[in-house]
């Protein structure tokens, strides 16, 4: 399984490296988090790859993330953080054909490592590899992207409202 997501991963980032020197090539740098009661969530994003059409982008890109939660009862104090880094493969599909202003449907499908440590002086640190699917709403508006973003990796789940530039 490792295997094959590992192969799959490295097509998605040929085909991204490929649709560089194409002037149908577009890529993307963006930056998101999400901050309520004692969870925030921060992540950094760039997706590179090529529009095969108006409406349909096939590429590639790596995120990391940071998520720290505070859990206070009567009974349990704890902190817990986890950092993470994906390389995934990226579908979108844009609802109209303008170029200036563009919302869309994405996909996300990948393979994602988590390091958690959680506060306290008997806690263990932990490490998982996992698959990781997910998705959102975007909009394009001439070289600047904004969306939410949901994600899951079978472990954890991760959510977030974005802001980035399109290149």
């Amino acid at each position: 399984m490792r295997r094959i997501l590992l192969l799959f991963a490295a097509v998605m980032f040929v085909a991204a490296a490929q649709a560089q020197g194409r002037a149908d090539y577009e890529g993307e740098l963006s930056a998101g988090g999400l901050v309520y009661r004692d969870n925030s969530f921060v992540m950094i994003e760039t997706v590179h790859g090529r529009r095969f059409s108006p409406a349909f982008f096939w590429g590639g890109g790596v995120r990391m993330t940071y998520h720290g939660q505070s859990i206070t009862s009567e009974e349990v104090r704890r902190k817990m953080n986890a950092a993470g880094l994906a390389g995934f493969a990226d579908v979108r599909l844009y609802l109209t054909s303008d170029r200036r202003f563009c919302p869309y449907l994405n996909l996300q499908g990948g393979v994602q490592g988590v390091m958690e440590w959680p506060g306290g002086l008997d806690a263990r640190n932990r490490f998982y590899v996992r698959p990781m699917v997910g998705g959102g709403l975007g909009c394009v508006h001439r070289r600047l992207v904004f969306g939410v973003y949901v994600a899951v990796n079978f472990e954890s789940s991760e959510g977030c409202i974005k802001v980035g530039l399109r290149f």
